[in-house]
């Protein structure tokens, strides 16, 4: 079967418009991968179930906030308001939030009046900050510390408490209770050089929560992300030229003789999704960025 794939074309367009010109023009792997961050940092709109820690519940009444975004994150709507500055504004920083890219846990502003239609406030320096693990379909409110507590294992100790299968344990990599896991600042001068280190919780070693971080500061789950994204074309580009597809949707291709197959690339709710332009069927649909 015939088919012309402007996917790529597609992918830049969505880039292009977040990002600003693409260099030389040419679409790399690179870009491709900071745009990823870029938009999962935003916390696509999806709803989400959220869980509060204890922590977290009992400062509801002194940062109303709390409640504000655990409705916003209930219902799918928009929470890049609380997001920093720095999250927001970086759009091609891959290291714009390294908290993020490695342990997938982001921060937000605890101001409680909107000072601009995208942005809560006031900020003032030094205010405590909410820490989430936010996923495709839910999301634990874990802790408020200050600012600057990007490596904070007191957070992930949280996390495990909540949520045991979001902080999976590595069995044989560290005796149990040897004392070998660094310290909070010793996190953080490793995730700056692109290390991600195990953290020892109650005498037992986990990894960290979003699979870590590459040496060059990617978050390892975008770099599986792209992975994905390259493999599942490939398979359909070899579907389509050796009419392999399911019959449901030759029979949906079959229904409009003489349209060309067209092979597009869209975003929605945070999930990349590969379709056919003429016809609107879906081939796959990625999971969401996260």
């Amino acid at each position: 079967m015939n088919f012309i794939d402007e996917t790529s074309e597609d992918l830049s367009a969505l880039i292009v418009r977040d990002l600003g010109p693409l260099p030389q023009g040419v679409l790399t792997n690179r870009i491709v991968l900071d745009w990823m961050h870029y938009r999962a940092r935003l916390i696509p709109c999806r709803p989400r179930l959220v869980v509060v820690a204890p922590q977290v519940a009992a400062l509801r009444d002194t940062y109303p906030a709390i409640n504000q975004l655990k409705a916003a994150l209930e219902v799918g709507a928009d929470v890049s308001p609380w997001l920093s500055e720095r999250v927001r504004k970086q759009r091609s920083n891959l290291t714009a939030d390294l908290m993020f890219n490695d342990w997938q846990i982001s921060h937000f502003h605890l101001g409680r009046l909107f000072e601009r239609a995208n942005k809560i406030g006031p900020r003032p320096h030094g205010r405590p900050l909410l820490f989430a693990h936010v996923k495709a379909d839910r999301a634990i409110l874990l802790d408020v510390q200050p600012h600057g507590s990007w490596t904070m294992q007191r957070i992930l100790g949280i996390l495990r408490d909540l949520s045991p299968d979001d902080l999976p344990e590595l069995k044989g990599i560290l005796p149990p209770g040897s004392g070998s896991s660094p310290t909070d600042e010793q996190l953080r001068n490793l995730r700056q050089n692109g290390y991600t280190a195990p953290t020892e919780i109650s005498g037992k070693v986990f990894a960290a929560p979003g699979l870590g971080q590459s040496t060059l500061h990617h978050a390892t789950r975008m770099l599986v992300q792209a992975h994905h994204l390259a493999k599942r074309l490939a398979h359909l580009h070899e579907a389509l030229a050796e009419n392999r597809l399911p019959w449901y949707i030759q029979m949906q291709l079959a229904g409009r003789i003489g349209l060309p197959v067209r092979l597009g690339l869209t975003l929605d709710a945070g999930c990349l999704v590969v379709y056919e332009k003429m016809r609107g069927i879906e081939f796959f649909r990625l999971p969401a960025f996260e």
